[in-house]
């Protein structure tokens, strides 16, 4: 999955206490086992956004917020804003390349 290549090696994907992972093999674990739904049981049928980004570098080093918005389909096939959160993200430069070394996934309102 090139999610989990987002991150760097020994990176952390925090969602909640139960849904956690470090190194890129057990991000990609944790979610392919989410099938790429969070309330949904048919792939395509959800999907997210992220806004609002605020990034600051200090030499190889990052951090960074943003708003992130989670959208299922309804039956009729328009979009329904579900939950709503932002990121804390903490980046690497890694081989010339810059990669999560860890993000938070934190829920703000859980059902809208």
């Amino acid at each position: 999955m090139a999610y989990a290549e987002l991150f760097a090696e020994d990176g952390t994907l925090w969602c909640t206490p139960e849904l956690q992972a470090t190194g890129r093999a057990a991000i990609r674990a944790l979610v392919d086992g989410m099938s790429g739904n969070l309330l949904t049981d048919e792939v395509g049928s959800d999907f997210h956004a992220a806004a609002n980004t605020l990034i600051e570098v200090d030499g190889d080093l990052g951090t960074g917020t943003s708003t992130w918005l989670y959208f299922t389909v309804s039956g009729d096939g328009d979009p329904q804003l579900t939950k709503i959160g932002h990121y804390d993200d903490h980046y690497i430069r890694e081989g010339g390349c810059w990669r999560f070394r860890r993000r938070d996934a934190i829920t703000d309102i859980p059902s809208v």
